[in-house]
Formats: structure tokens, sequence, C-alpha cells
């Protein structure tokens, strides 16, 4: 059933944190690792949008996820970080460091209210755009033999972790008797 294979894939990704990259040359056994955080990526946000597709949209305004936030507001918040990873995966393409840390929960208010007027059709295919892209930039990296660079991994990392919260909220929300 589906939702077992969601509650595996939970599992899985429970354990990103210990997978962390370290710089290192672009061995066999770092391909293998960040082919192992690039396939932790696709399946969470895969589970995600299997949970997507049963939210209904009179039921994505409805205030009562974590921190009082809406189906749509965490998808938006989504949405946001997988724009800023990929704007980072792009300055670490032109060979740009950054100084500081990315600070989502800074950032999350910015992306809601930036698409607070979005409707919940075209925030799903936003959050599937934006998750492709960033899968597409990954493959590149992959296959430029650029995620020595241990930032691309974190990136999945934080991204994979950020979505497999998410979909535990509306998991959960959707479960909930209405």
């Amino acid at each position: 059933c589906a939702h077992s294979n969601t509650l595996k894939m939970f599992a899985f990704t429970n354990n990103l944190s210990l997978m962390r990259t370290q710089p290192m040359p672009y061995t066999i056994e770092a391909r293998r690792e960040f082919l192992r955080l690039l396939a932790a990526y696709h399946s969470a946000f895969s589970a995600l949008f299997h949970v997507l597709d049963r939210v209904p949209s009179d039921l994505s305004q409805v205030p009562s996820l974590a921190g009082g936030r809406s189906p749509a507001q965490v998808i938006a918040a989504l949405c946001g970080s997988l724009e800023a990873g990929a704007h980072h995966y792009a300055q670490y393409e032109r060979g740009k460091r950054f100084g500081g840390r990315y600070d989502a929960d800074a950032d999350k208010m910015v992306y809601i209210n930036a698409r607070s007027e979005t409707d919940w059709h075209a925030l799903t295919e936003e959050l599937r755009t934006h998750w492709h892209h960033l899968f597409l930039a990954a493959v590149s990296a992959d296959v430029h033999e650029r995620p020595n660079d241990f930032r691309y991994g974190e990136w999945l990392i934080g991204l994979t972790d950020e979505c497999v919260r998410t979909t535990r909220q509306i998991d959960a929300f959707m479960s909930a008797p209405q």
C-alpha cells in the first residue's frame, strides 16, 4: 500500500543526517554517496506528490499544520526552499563561495507571502517544477563531478528532510477526520 511505502521512505530518510558528506575527491564512493542522497531526495518528493494529489483545493487553505500553517503555506515555503537550493547550486557552478549558511526559517514567511494569491493547483505545479529543476541541477553536478563539494549534498539532505516533515504533516492532516 502507498501509505506503507511512505512510512518506509520516512524510516530511510530519518537516517540522512548520518550520511552527511565531507569534502573529498569525487571517487566511486563519493559518487555512490551523492547518488544515495539524490535517490532519497527523489523518493521523498515522490511520496509528497502522492499525498498532495489527495488534498482538495478547499482544504489547502485550512490552517491546521505545524505553526498554524495551511497545506498551501507549507508548500509555498517548500517551493521557496527549492528555489533557494537551485540558486545556490547555480552559484556553486560559477565557483562562488558563501560566507554564511542559508537561513531557511528567516525566509519562510517571504516565500509564503510571495505565493499567498497562488491557487492550490498552480502551487503544486510550481513545486513540481522547482523539484525538477533542482533534480536536473544535481544530476548535472554529478555528471560534471562537482559533488566533492559537500554543499551539493547538504542541500539535498536539507530539502529531503524538509520534504519528509511536510509529507508527514499533510498526510496526518488528510488522515484526520475533517
